[in-house]
């Protein structure tokens, strides 16, 4: 009566603990084999399977867990103890699903464990010991990669810094608004040597229109000494006298500023010419002054 009630608990159940998406056909067939009832089928093929070699851990154990159970419903007790243990000796820790399993099978599952506590203690430290060994193995191989993309990454992007210094124009140092800067990549000295010669540009050149704005024509009517009674007239254009300092400040601002610029880009060429050799930075922007306007660019070493 015990195992009718067995069987039908087996029969009945509508989908094992141990099913996975990666058993294989003949897996799949046995275990279908089990759940019809056809355990002496499933129990021969079972055996049959485990007498492969290098089957997969999860494999051995499903196929072992089939087969012992089979053979506990057949009554066959010494096959079912031997297969069972096969499964505690592959994971001392797996259970039996008790919604899938009988109550009788699961209680010799349970004995089995308990006689054989000592063995599954040694094989559980021993599991820890490979698992443990496989970490550190999967940690100097995940380094090893890591210290290889490393030099890898450092070699490109060495061999990307000389192309970029042998690609540089050596004439582009001379250019103002700091164009040799940022062909360099060194784009924050690049801004502030074209900040400098912009404003000092402009200023000499709103000084020079300053100055020019002053300027005034007039024209004076005098008596032609050589035909007494003949007059002439004569434009003259000048500063008038009551603006002559005004004129000769916006003339300095004119004059300093431009010293100023030209000052300027001979340091920004200097400075281009001292870094000319040396690698550019991982990321650079390029601001070329062309005639009209201006080309930007953004390069990026990896």
């Amino acid at each position: 009566m015990l195992r009718a009630a067995a069987l039908l608990l087996v029969l009945f159940a509508a989908s094992p603990a141990w099913a996975d998406n990666a058993s294989s056909p003949e897996r799949v067939s046995i275990r279908g084999d089990y759940e019809l009832g056809r355990f002496e089928q499933a129990l021969a093929r079972a055996r049959e399977r485990l007498s492969l070699r290098d089957l997969p851990e999860p494999e051995q154990l499903e196929l072992n867990q089939l087969a012992g159970l089979s053979a506990f419903n057949l009554g066959q007790q010494a096959d079912a103890e031997r297969h069972l243990a096969a499964v505690l000796r592959i994971d001392p820790d797996h259970a039996l699903d008790p919604f899938q399993v009988p109550p009788p099978a699961i209680q010799l599952f349970e004995r089995l464990r308990k006689e054989l506590a000592p063995t599954l203690d040694t094989l559980r430290y021993e599991k820890k010991l490979r698992a443990e060994r496989i970490q550190r193995e999967a940690e100097a191989q995940a380094a090893a990669e890591a210290e290889a993309s490393r030099k890898e990454a450092e070699d490109r992007a060495t061999a990307a810094a000389r192309r970029a210094m042998e690609g540089r124009n050596f004439l582009v140092n001379f250019v103002p608004f700091g164009a040799g800067q940022f062909q360099q990549g060194r784009n924050r000295a690049g801004m502030a040597f074209a900040a400098t010669e912009v404003a000092l540009g402009a200023a000499s050149a709103f000084g020079y229109w300053r100055y020019a704005s002053l300027f005034t024509t007039r024209t004076v009517t005098l008596d032609n000494r050589q035909a007494p009674g003949e007059r002439y007239t004569l434009t003259e254009r000048g500063i008038p006298a009551d603006r002559a300092a005004e004129a000769d400040a916006w003339r300095w601002l004119q004059l300093g500023a431009g010293a100023a610029f030209y000052a300027a880009w001979a340091a920004g060429a200097v400075d281009a010419v001292l870094h000319h050799g040396e690698a550019p930075p991982p990321v650079s922007v390029h601001l070329l002054p062309l005639s009209g306007g201006a080309a930007a660019g953004l390069t990026a070493r990896f």
